[in-house]
């Protein structure tokens, strides 16, 4: 069992799409992307970078990545489950 956790997948793959691109870009992942915009959310709001800043005894920078990775985990969490 793995602690990696799930990425998602590739967030924009592209398959290849000429004779001379045979290779297809899977691009970041859907783990990143949903992080990157959750990070933007919580930035925009500067209270919200003031609440996490002073939690957990970390840097705000590591404590909003950190929050972000986690709302990336969740809504990924919650996709896989409302699949069929």
């Amino acid at each position: 069992m793995s602690n990696k956790p799930n990425d998602g997948g590739p967030a924009f793959a592209r398959p290849g799409f000429t004779a001379e691109q045979t290779e297809s870009q899977e691009g970041m992942s859907l783990r990143a992307w949903l992080a990157g915009m959750a990070m933007q959310g919580i930035m925009h709001h500067e209270s919200m970078v003031r609440l996490v800043a002073f939690q957990e005894g970390r840097g705000p920078e590591k404590e909003i990545a950190v929050r972000a990775a986690a709302i990336a985990d969740a809504l990924i969490a919650e996709l896989e489950r409302d699949k069929p």
